[in-house]
């Protein structure tokens, strides 16, 4: 550790905290010699916690999303593996047999049969969907008419059905316990029966959460979605489109009535949920498709807010905004659209725009790859067979060449021949 007189954070999210130089030190003796040790040699540590379950903790600040995305990742990577080594070798696929590896101290707990998980909430999910247009499930050979009578209703139906019963209670004086519920709260109060179909009340509370179905963005079916996070008690698919009696044609015209849109703060709140819960690259195809149906107010402050989290997994990459803005420069493409149509040169050019696309022409075909290179080392080509080389030169030759007539290729490499090892690549080409 460093001495420094102020705490901070680099660039990894990773916290350097305040290691004052007042001169201070103590001397131990390490391995018969005299050590000095002052400030940069402490540990951090919670005084409380030391004394509150008396032993030594190490104590670091979380202050980055890859905390979290590092917790998740370590809880569902799967139990602790071990690989046994077989006497007889048969091949190199059964070389090596991988199986679970169970310590004496779990084998104890289980023995033992003590819980080795816990669920704290239950999730109820809620399915969206427009009129006439949810999901159908059925068995092979269930007749038409079967099928549409158990798939007529839903728990959205029903819940415009139970909306209906509860206003009608509350009109008529008896209101009791009844309560006018927005669609993802419903759960906390009601139960799904399966059995019947229908919303049950609950007789006894327990921890649940509603969760409404994701949707595409965009869609007439996501500001449905949007409606139902905000609107209470709804009758109908019809009264969502209703506000101050006035019927709107679309649930998009009925969000923007209702004060729904009218800033980004809905697509700051989904880009932030996914930079949680996503990868960087669903994070990129996401803004993209914010970007050609959200109708984004100032989309410039979403890419600054949320580039850092474009880009993590190119982050040790001194041009990893360059390439966050590429990529979602490619994904635009796909719907004939381009960063240009959304945003000024001038804007682009802080990320670098202007040093990966030729703004003059079409981004796909004027990419400029300058900075980006490919060399082929001769000591790993040489390394090759008579037939890996073959299909070496044919797509490298395609890559470079792009008036090359060979553009798709099709490789059958059985295990345990990436390196020849006396066995062959079998190559067939092209495909077009």
């Amino acid at each position: 550790m460093q001495a420094r007189d102020t705490t901070e954070v680099d660039g990894n999210g990773h916290v350097l905290y305040r290691r004052r130089n007042q001169g201070r030190y103590i001397e131990k003796r390490i391995r018969g010699q005299i050590v000095r040790l002052d400030n940069r040699w402490v540990v951090p540590y919670n005084p409380y916690l030391i004394g509150r379950f008396n032993c030594h903790i190490n104590v670091e600040i979380c202050s980055s999303v890859k905390t979290v995305k590092y917790l998740h990742k370590y809880i569902f990577k799967g139990p602790d593996r071990g690989v046994v080594e077989t006497d007889e070798v048969v091949d190199e696929i059964k070389d090596f047999l991988e199986g679970r590896y169970v310590a004496a101290q779990e084998a104890c707990w289980r023995l033992f049969g003590f819980e080795t998980n816990n669920k704290s909430h239950s999730i109820c999910r809620l399915p969206v969907h427009l009129p006439g247009q949810q999901y159908v499930t059925f068995k092979e050979g269930t007749s038409l008419h079967s099928v549409i009578d158990q798939n007529a209703e839903t728990k959205l139906t029903k819940f415009f059905e139970l909306n209906c019963h509860i206003r009608a209670l509350i009109a008529s004086g008896n209101e009791g316990n009844h309560m006018l519920l927005r669609y993802m709260d419903l759960p906390l109060y009601y139960k799904w029966d399966v059995k019947n179909n229908m919303w049950e009340r609950r007789v006894r509370k327990i921890k649940v959460f509603g969760r409404i179905n994701m949707v595409p963005i965009g869609t007439e079916v996501f500001y449905l979605r949007l409606l139902l996070t905000h609107v209470e008690a709804p009758t109908s698919f019809e009264d969502l489109l209703c506000f101050h009696d006035i019927v709107y044609p679309t649930y998009k015209a009925a969000c923007i009535a209702r004060g729904l849109l009218q800033d980004d703060s809905e697509w700051k709140n989904c880009l932030q949920e996914a930079t949680v819960i996503a990868l960087p690259k669903q994070v990129r195809r996401l803004f993209a498709t914010l970007l050609v149906f959200g109708k984004l107010l100032d989309p410039l402050s979403l890419l600054k807010t949320h580039l850092d989290a474009m880009s993590d997994d190119w982050r040790n990459d001194q041009n990893c905004y360059c390439k966050a803005i590429l990529s979602i420069e490619e994904y635009l493409s796909s719907s004939n659209k381009h960063l240009t149509d959304f945003f000024n040169i001038e804007e682009l050019n802080e990320f670098g725009y202007s040093n990966i696309v030729d703004i003059g022409g079409d981004s796909n075909d004027n990419i400029d790859f300058d900075n980006q290179n490919i060399t082929f080392l001769e000591e790993d080509v040489g390394r090759l067979n008579e037939e890996q080389y073959i299909v070496f030169n044919a797509v490298t030759t395609a890559v470079l060449n792009s008036n090359s007539p060979d553009r798709l290729f099709f490789l059958d490499g059985p295990g345990g021949t990436v390196y020849g090892n006396g066995n062959k690549w079998n190559c067939r080409m092209p495909f077009e």
